[in-house]
């Protein structure tokens, strides 16, 4: 298997490194503190938790190639643009809040308002095993939780589930993760 040639580029005021398959021009996040990246989808998008104006957003990004997506830019950048709509058409309270759009040169952008919490299948962080045993994952602390707590989130995923189906869409990729 031949090497993969890498690209790495520092990202926001504080230089956070990000690998690439091709060079990307981040610029635009120049102004702003990156406290956290998101690059191991395989979507098509790279993500990231920025501070600007001392408030904190998520950047859902497609037009780079991160080292995990294989497939064209292009059609990134357009499924992308087509889930602003379906954003906008399932607008919840138990969806993160889409604010805003932006096109760069090579990309667009979708800006939420930042939600704390913590990804349930973040395998970039956690080996299989870690992820159903170390007390620090998402996974065992979400199973630590009590039954009523739990039972309380699994109906909010089924209210939301219920309402996004009223809409005319249905909830896919949904899994233990």
């Amino acid at each position: 298997m031949k090497e993969q040639n890498l690209v790495k580029v520092c990202i926001g005021t504080n230089k956070l490194l990000l690998e690439l398959r091709e060079y990307h021009d981040f610029n635009w996040l120049k102004a702003v503190e990156v406290f956290t990246i998101f690059d191991q989808q395989d979507s098509g998008n790279i993500c990231f938790g920025i501070i600007e104006n001392d408030e904190r957003y998520f950047i859902k990004y497609a037009g780079a190639r991160n080292l995990e997506y294989t497939g064209d830019i292009k059609s990134a950048i357009k499924r992308l643009k087509e889930a602003k709509k379906v954003y906008q058409h399932i607008d919840h309270p138990l969806l993160i809040q889409c604010i805003g759009t932006f096109q760069t040169e090579q990309g667009y952008g979708l800006k939420f308002k930042w939600v704390e919490g913590e990804c349930m299948h973040n395998h970039w962080d956690f080996t299989p095993f870690e992820k159903y045993n170390s007390p620090d994952s998402p996974f065992v602390k979400l199973r630590s939780l009590s039954l009523k707590e739990r039972i309380s989130i699994l109906n909010q995923i089924y209210e939301f589930a219920v309402f996004v189906e009223d809409k005319g869409f249905v909830m896919v990729d949904f899994y233990d993760g």
